[in-house]
């Protein structure tokens, strides 16, 4: 009876709970959490807390923090990505430019009823983590020239963009 529908989001139980009313959706204050230092997003990571950068996938690529998941704020879709990917429960560090930019996201992840479970954000982001000499990790990006050239030597394209992107 279900082998046609979609996969669940890794977040469902939490979709359930807040549809039926267990979770506050949006309270009448945004919801907030504090700013972190990057020693305490360390020990919080330690600890089994997810670092979703909220940065643009190129901003991320450049230098982002060792196993964090890139989830690109200015998506229509952020809090919904943040649902499908990480699993019930999940502990939060934001990683964002500004202090505006986290409370926004966890704004916006009252919907999906996951602001509750933000530890924080990383205070000045990437910067911060970078100024005190914390290791960070790369991905390569290619240009829409490059990838023609290598697409044209052989390389294989897995292009993992919704529809309408």
């Amino acid at each position: 009876m279900q082998d046609d529908q979609p996969v669940k989001p890794a977040n469902i139980l939490n979709i359930v709970a807040s549809n039926q009313g267990k979770f506050p959706v949006v309270a009448s204050n945004a919801p907030s959490a504090p700013s972190l230092t990057p020693a305490k997003v360390q020990e919080l990571m330690d600890a089994g807390s997810y670092v979703v950068d909220t940065r643009s996938p190129a901003e991320c690529g450049a230098g982002h923090i060792p196993g964090s998941i890139n989830i690109q704020m200015s998506s229509g879709e952020f809090e919904q990505r943040v649902g499908w990917i990480l699993p019930d429960n999940s502990r939060i560090i934001l990683v964002t430019d500004t202090a505006v930019e986290a409370h926004k996201c966890m704004y916006n992840m009252a919907f999906i009823a996951m602001a509750g479970f933000v530890d924080g954000y990383l205070e000045d982001g990437i910067d911060q983590w970078l100024a005190v000499g914390r290791p960070t990790e790369t991905v390569s990006q290619l240009s829409v020239q490059r990838l023609r050239v290598r697409l044209g030597e052989g390389i294989q394209l897995l292009d993992a963009r919704e529809t309408d992107e």
